[in-house]
Protein backbone atom coordinates (compact mmCIF):
# COMPACT_ATOMS: atom_id res chain seq x y z
CA UNK A 1 0.00 0.00 0.00
CA UNK A 2 2.92 2.30 0.71
CA UNK A 3 4.31 1.82 -2.80
CA UNK A 4 0.98 2.61 -4.46
CA UNK A 5 0.54 5.68 -2.24
CA UNK A 6 4.00 6.93 -3.15
CA UNK A 7 3.33 6.36 -6.84
CA UNK A 8 0.01 8.20 -6.61
CA UNK A 9 1.44 11.21 -4.76
CA UNK A 10 4.52 11.28 -6.98
CA UNK A 11 2.32 11.21 -10.08
CA UNK A 12 0.25 14.12 -8.80
CA UNK A 13 3.44 16.08 -8.03
CA UNK A 14 4.81 15.44 -11.52
CA UNK A 15 1.53 16.58 -13.09
CA UNK A 16 1.27 19.80 -11.07
CA UNK A 17 4.88 20.92 -10.71
CA UNK A 18 6.55 19.68 -13.88
CA UNK A 19 3.48 19.84 -16.17
CA UNK A 20 3.78 16.23 -17.31
CA UNK A 21 0.77 14.65 -18.98
CA UNK A 22 -1.27 12.24 -16.88
CA UNK A 23 -0.82 9.60 -19.58
CA UNK A 24 2.96 9.81 -19.27
CA UNK A 25 2.66 9.50 -15.49
CA UNK A 26 0.56 6.36 -15.93
CA UNK A 27 3.17 4.90 -18.30
CA UNK A 28 5.99 5.65 -15.86
CA UNK A 29 4.06 4.05 -13.03
CA UNK A 30 3.41 0.96 -15.15
CA UNK A 31 7.10 0.65 -16.03
CA UNK A 32 8.03 0.89 -12.35
CA UNK A 33 5.49 -1.76 -11.39
CA UNK A 34 6.50 -4.12 -14.21
CA UNK A 35 10.18 -3.82 -13.32
CA UNK A 36 9.44 -4.56 -9.66
CA UNK A 37 7.29 -7.54 -10.62
CA UNK A 38 9.98 -8.87 -12.96
CA UNK A 39 12.59 -8.55 -10.22
CA UNK A 40 10.28 -10.33 -7.80
CA UNK A 41 9.66 -13.19 -10.23
CA UNK A 42 13.38 -13.50 -10.91
CA UNK A 43 14.01 -13.78 -7.19
CA UNK A 44 11.47 -16.59 -6.98
CA UNK A 45 13.13 -18.22 -10.02
CA UNK A 46 9.81 -18.91 -11.68
CA UNK A 47 10.24 -20.45 -15.11
CA UNK A 48 7.61 -19.87 -17.74
CA UNK A 49 6.64 -22.71 -20.11
CA UNK A 50 7.82 -20.86 -23.19
CA UNK A 51 11.29 -20.28 -21.71
CA UNK A 52 11.85 -23.74 -20.23
CA UNK A 53 14.28 -26.10 -21.91
CA UNK A 54 13.40 -29.79 -22.00
CA UNK A 55 15.66 -31.82 -19.75
CA UNK A 56 17.97 -34.40 -21.24
CA UNK A 57 17.84 -32.92 -24.74
CA UNK A 58 20.95 -31.34 -26.15
CA UNK A 59 20.14 -28.23 -28.19
CA UNK A 60 21.21 -28.21 -31.82
CA UNK A 61 24.23 -26.06 -32.63
CA UNK A 62 23.28 -22.62 -33.81
CA UNK A 63 26.35 -22.24 -36.04
CA UNK A 64 26.46 -23.95 -39.43
CA UNK A 65 29.55 -26.06 -40.17
CA UNK A 66 32.17 -24.31 -42.29
CA UNK A 67 31.86 -24.76 -46.03
CA UNK A 68 34.76 -26.02 -48.14
CA UNK A 69 36.61 -23.24 -49.92
CA UNK A 70 36.75 -23.36 -53.75
CA UNK A 71 39.94 -24.71 -55.31
CA UNK A 72 42.59 -22.27 -56.41
CA UNK A 73 41.87 -22.83 -60.08
CA UNK A 74 38.50 -21.14 -59.71
CA UNK A 75 36.55 -24.20 -60.83
CA UNK A 76 33.69 -25.83 -58.94
CA UNK A 77 34.54 -27.24 -55.51
CA UNK A 78 34.84 -31.01 -55.28
CA UNK A 79 33.22 -32.66 -52.29
CA UNK A 80 35.65 -34.02 -49.74
CA UNK A 81 35.69 -37.82 -49.44
CA UNK A 82 33.95 -39.12 -46.33
CA UNK A 83 35.95 -41.54 -44.17
CA UNK A 84 34.45 -44.98 -43.90
CA UNK A 85 34.44 -46.88 -40.66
Amino acid sequence: ALLFGALHVGGQFMQSQVNISSHLVDILQAIILFSLAANFLAQLKIRFPWSAKPSGVTPAPSVAPPQASPPEGGGPAQPEPQPTA
